[in-house]
Formats: C-alpha cells, sequence, structure tokens
C-alpha cells in the first residue's frame, strides 16, 4: 500500500501534470504566438510594398481575380480562374468574351525583391489542379506583372503549361 502511495506522489500525479501542462501550451499559448503576435511583429518589420487586397486582370486565356492577405513578407489567400474565349478577327476586332469555365484556387506565397510567389491549388479537394504564379510588383504596387505555369487537366490526361503576360491591378 505505501510503494502505491509513493507511485502516484511522486510519478504518476508529476507525470499527469506535465501532459495536462504540454496540451495548454500548444492550445493556448502556441496558437496565441502563431496567430497574433507573430503576424502582429512580422507587420511591423515589414518595410516593403503591401500589396494586401482585391487584385483582378488576367491575358488572352485568363480572368482572373485575387484575394490577397498579407503578414509581413508572407502572403495567402483565394484565387477565381475564368478560361475565356476571345477570338481575333482579321480586321483586329475580337469576339465577345464567351466563358469556358471556372476554377477556385487557395494559395500561400511570399514576396522577395519586388517579386512575388505564389503557389496554388484547388480549394475543392474532389478536384485536382495545382501550379506556381510569379509576379513582379510595378507601378508604384498598383500592378502585379508575371506568368503562372500550371497543371492541366483535360479529358486525354494532364500536362504542364504555361500562361505569361498576365497582368493584375489592384482594385
Amino acid at each position: 500500500m505505501q510503494a502505491v502511495i509513493w507511485l502516484s506522489k511522486y510519478i504518476v500525479f508529476p507525470v499527469f501534470i506535465g501532459v495536462i501542462a504540454t496540451v495548454c501550451y500548444v492550445l493556448i499559448f502556441d496558437e496565441l504566438l502563431k496567430k497574433i503576435v507573430l503576424p502582429w511583429y512580422f507587420s511591423r518589420k515589414y518595410k516593403s510594398t503591401i500589396i494586401d487586397g482585391k487584385w483582378k486582370g488576367g491575358n488572352h486565356s485568363f480572368d482572373l481575380d485575387f484575394l490577397i492577405h498579407q503578414t509581413g513578407d508572407k502572403v495567402r489567400g483565394e484565387i477565381t480562374v475564368k478560361t475565356v474565349f476571345r477570338a481575333k478577327f482579321p480586321d483586329g476586332k475580337t469576339s465577345p468574351d464567351k466563358i469556358i469555365g471556372s476554377n477556385y484556387y487557395i494559395f500561400d506565397g511570399e514576396i522577395k525583391d519586388g517579386f512575388v510567389r505564389i503557389v496554388h491549388r484547388e480549394k475543392d479537394r474532389n478536384s485536382f489542379g495545382f501550379g506556381c504564379f510569379l509576379f513582379q510588383i510595378a507601378g508604384g504596387g498598383k500592378v502585379l506583372n508575371g506568368s503562372v505555369v500550371f497543371v492541366d487537366e483535360s479529358s486525354t490526361g494532364y500536362s504542364v503549361q504555361t500562361s505569361e503576360k498576365i497582368k493584375l491591378e489592384r482594385k
């Protein structure tokens, strides 16, 4: 009986308290640090262009809407991509846009030396699609110029595609 009391007093209770303290740290302090303290610190420390907000644009093949959330030099957000058909006629006129399809993506990325690198993936886990945008910040932070490399899904399989001359403007 004496051994059981000694075991519970000096082994079981300290281990139990250690486990509870670790769980409390992970659930409270770690989340507080990651979601409040560090974002505040990095936002104060970051001294370059702020690109947080809504962006709209595209190129000859895509219309893009970006919603960018920025914390310091890190970015994350959502992308809406509309694939459009624009026919050009010999006289220089174009046909009205016809939307062929729409896709929705989430992304993470970073800003470094005047460039924004964004890695995106399908928002819906039942869909397949991913890629990487590279933009150069221009126009005093009001324009993003760049290109994308992405995996294209068709009825015959997957292929790696690129799209260039993408221009986004802050809205």
